[in-house]
């Protein structure tokens, strides 16, 4: 699960949702078909997001800096919330 959070109130954080999964693909990453805006503060709400990858493919941290990178502009955060990994 990740927390995509923006800079301020004005953006509507489910426009991303399409163009997150549209522009970060890597072999292995699955999207989530959900996503869920949960109220942070001050009338700013994150995305939570989920998605799944193999771990010789891909590792959380490349999904925070490929998110961050991509949309610089919109948010100012991505943390992971919660990995669960399968032996």
């Amino acid at each position: 699960m990740l927390d995509i959070k923006p800079y301020d109130s004005e953006f509507d954080m489910s426009t991303l949702v399409p163009l997150i999964k549209e522009k970060i693909t890597k072999p292995g990453l699955i999207w989530g078909d959900k996503f869920e805006l949960k109220p942070v503060a001050f009338g700013i709400k994150k995305l939570v997001m989920s998605a799944t990858y193999e771990d010789h493919n891909c590792e959380s941290d490349d999904l925070v800096d490929a998110i961050q990178a991509a949309f610089e502009d919109d948010i100012q955060s991505v943390d992971v919330a919660q990995i669960q990994k399968h032996q």
